[in-house]
């Protein structure tokens, strides 16, 4: 299955949709995970943190496939940066250098 038709189906689930709130970004990434994991059992998906400025930090999703490039789904964006869903190459400055977020080992 093609990662972009995987996003399209998030976006639209209606658990991901009420965490689409600037500030609710690791709350959208949870939703998006368990999302992935329960319909996409063979898609890898990982949430990534970047320092956006000192003190704060953003946590978006990173999915990867067998056969495809990874995509970034950032879909709560933050103040001065658009949501972005896209090939990882690709990124906005932002969303490069990311570390794995601490979500990881809870979920």
């Amino acid at each position: 299955m093609e990662l972009e038709n995987i996003v399209v189906q998030f976006q639209s689930n209606k658990d991901v949709q009420s965490t689409i709130k600037i500030g609710f970004c690791r709350e959208w990434t949870k939703a998006v995970i368990l999302f992935v994991r329960r319909k996409f059992p063979s898609v890898k998906v990982e949430a990534r943190e970047v320092d956006i400025t000192p003190n704060l930090q953003h946590t978006f999703v990173r999915l990867t496939c067998v056969g495809s490039d990874s995509i970034i789904c950032d879909g709560v964006g933050t103040i001065g940066h658009e949501p972005y869903f896209g090939p990882e190459s690709e990124a906005p400055e932002h969303l490069q250098n990311s570390k794995s977020d601490m979500i990881n080992k809870y979920l």
